[in-house]
């Protein structure tokens, strides 16, 4: 018998995880794109036409990335954080008279995106938010993508930045990534939660959010959702003539379960010209005008994915692994 390749011990890992099919989870491992074909067949025929799992291949790195049921924190943030730039942007539009260019910013929303390198291989993935720059009898643009990461490698997520920017030549990228203190568990004695419990555990979260949004949501002592112990933004843009890919500032939200940034907007090295193209002509002497996102709006956004995190956690375990009632 000959023994197992590296490739082929890569491949059953990755149809073990495609198969768990576990929730918040991800996967990074490298694969040839024959294998990586093989794969998104296996995910079709098991789960259709269905969000997640999605499988997704860089042919950069020969990377195939596997993604599972996000958390509520990942998905809620990165469509909230496009809503927010998308607004910072109008506003400076408005306030030069120039709103009617905003309709050509347009959600990216669930589009996969799709290139061939020199040797035929094709690279999928879906950017977990982004707006694309589409005018009337031009080629669409993708312009702003948002990737969020949520107690996955930060390295994993600065790839996913490095393939929108160096192989679809995305103008400009935002990383927002979050950091839980723990790996989240189940309970050991699911016996002990009910139904029942839901009303109480729903005035625990009330008062957690109210007291120390990122110390933790507790329930009998176990972490829904443990202490956030980093959140931060980061920005990455790609010189459209050039190439050349630059990081903008970068900017810790929280630390260890504490708000930490005390600016009322944050300067990121955002301006406007970031979100259109060189040949938009009608924003060439406006482009260096700053888009300042609000610092209140982000912890929102965190407060509120880690309080609904805790929420869907606590759903899960009930439906999946508490008793049910007696029902006579």
């Amino acid at each position: 018998m000959s023994p197992i390749t590296k490739e082929q011990d890569s491949y059953k890992r990755a149809v073990h995880f495609l198969k768990a099919n576990r929730p918040e989870g991800r996967l990074d491992l490298h694969l040839s794109y024959k294998s990586f074909q093989a794969l998104e067949n296996q995910a079709k025929a098991i789960y259709g036409n269905a969000k997640y799992p999605r499988v997704e291949y860089s042919a950069i790195d020969s990377r195939v990335t596997i993604h599972t049921i996000p958390t509520a924190l990942h998905s809620s943030g990165a469509a909230s954080l496009e809503q927010h730039i998308s607004i910072c942007v109008r506003d400076v539009l408005v306030q030069h008279g120039r709103e009617s260019l905003f309709n050509l910013l347009v959600p990216v929303g669930d589009t996969t995106c799709e290139s061939v390198d020199d040797h035929g291989r094709g690279s999928t993935k879906s950017p977990d938010s982004g707006l694309q720059y589409s005018r009337t009898g031009q080629i669409e643009e993708l312009i702003l993508v948002i990737e969020v990461g949520f107690s996955e490698g930060y390295r994993s997520l600065r790839a996913d930045i490095t393939h929108w920017l160096n192989e679809v030549h995305c103008r400009t990228a935002i990383l927002l990534w979050c950091k839980e203190n723990r790996r989240f568990r189940y309970p050991i004695n699911p016996d002990a939660y009910s139904v029942s419990d839901q009303p109480a555990f729903e005035e625990t979260l009330r008062q957690a959010e109210l007291v120390h949004p990122f110390r933790g949501y507790l329930y009998r002592d176990h972490p829904w959702f443990g202490t956030m112990d980093t959140a931060l933004i980061e920005v990455y843009k790609r010189n459209p003539t050039s190439g050349t890919v630059t990081t903008g500032k970068k900017c810790t939200l929280v630390k260890e379960g504490q708000k930490i940034v005390s600016e009322e907007r944050l300067d990121l090295g955002l301006t406007l010209g970031d979100f259109f193209p060189p040949s938009e002509e009608r924003v060439a002497d406006i482009q260096e005008t700053p888009i300042l996102p609000d610092t209140e709006f982000l912890m929102f956004v965190l407060t509120k994915g880690a309080k609904v995190t805790a929420r869907n956690r606590f759903a899960r375990f009930i439906r999946e692994h508490a008793p049910k009632p007696n029902v006579s």
